[in-house]
This record gives C-alpha cells, structure tokens and sequence, in this order.
C-alpha cells in the first residue's frame, strides 16, 4: 500500500497528460516486481525498517572557502586556547612588551627570516608578548606609469601574513596593530604560545 501512495504521488503530474490505458499499462509495467508486506511477518517488517534506516542524505558539495572567510578562520583558530580578558590586555596594548623587533628600512627579504629567527627565540626564551615593528610605510614608493607614488608599507602588508602562516603561525596566539605609544599602525602586538 505504502508503495501505491508514493508512486501516485511522484507522477501525479504525469497521469494528467495521460489516457487511462496509457495508465493502466505504466501501474502494471511498476508494480510488476512489487510484493505486499505481510503485517503477521515481523521479519519482512524489520527489514523494511533497517532499509529506510540505511537511506542517507546526499551530501553537501564543499566549495574552497574565500580569502576572507579563510582568513576569519584563521583568527578564530589562533585565538583558541586564549582566553577574553588576556585577548582584551594584548588588544588595548596593556600587556607588557619583553622584547622588540624593529625591521625599518629592511627589504622582504632580509625581513621575513628577521622576523623567524625574533619569533623563535623569544619562543625558546618563554616571551609572551612581543613588538614588532613595521613602520607605517610612508616612505614606500613604487613607480607607476613612469611616476613614483606613495604606496602602503610592504611589510606592514606582508607582517601579519607572516605571522599567520608557518612556520611562525604555530607559536602566535595573537596579534593586534599597536596603541600609537608603541608605534601604532607601523607596529604590532605578538603574543605567543607558553612553551612547552
């Protein structure tokens, strides 16, 4: 019976368009193969049940996240294992800073292993909360259509990338840009892991 309302009710649409020999010749070309269940039979009962148990939805297509939605994920994830009120000291520039990296007028080049090898060794010395310090980039300069204009700074740019990703991204919990006492935009708050 089950299978009669079910197959009425996906072709109802069909049946319209249809003569009643046409019909009648398509429900019996159906239910050919069809059985009735016994409602005595307590076997064929509990296989019907374990069928529709087994029946699963389809599953989602996973698209590649954004850059920005990865990013966001980012932050959430080094922010685990930090709790509100630290997160809170490190943002408002309230916590105190044991040491500082200051990587103006260096290149990318020099600075990326610069800023590795600062990471690494305040890790090893049990540092928490470092500054590092970028400059803002007003000086930076890049020439379009033969002339020069002010760009952002490059390392202001590159540092929080750094920062994220490994092999840094591991030891930093958190970072913020600085309070303007220690250098504002051109600088910023690294607080890292304990060690372990």
């Amino acid at each position: 019976m089950h299978y009669l309302v079910l197959f009425s009710q996906l072709t109802s649409g069909f049946f319209m368009d249809h003569s009643d020999d046409e019909s009648d010749e398509l429900w019996d070309y159906v239910t050919r193969n069809v059985e009735k269940l016994e409602k005595d039979d307590p076997v064929q009962a509990a296989d019907s049940k374990k069928k529709k148990q087994e029946i699963r939805p389809v599953e989602t297509v996973k698209t590649p996240l954004s850059s920005s939605v990865e990013k966001e994920k980012q932050k959430l994830s080094s922010s685990l294992g930090l709790d509100r009120r630290t997160d809170e000291k490190l943002r408002r520039g309230q916590m105190s800073v044991e040491a500082i990296l200051d990587l103006h007028g260096l290149s990318q080049r020099e600075a990326s292993p610069a800023l590795t090898s600062f990471i690494n060794t305040a890790y090893e010395q049990g540092k928490r909360c470092v500054l590092v310090v970028t400059g803002k980039g007003k000086n930076s300069r890049k020439q379009e259509d033969g002339e020069f204009v002010s760009s952002p700074g490059v390392l202001r740019q590159r540092v929080p990338e750094w920062l994220r990703d490994d092999p840094l991204g591991y030891l930093v919990l958190r970072f913020y840009p600085a309070k303007p006492q220690h250098g504002g935009d051109g600088a910023f708050y690294v607080l890292l892991k304990r060690k372990r």
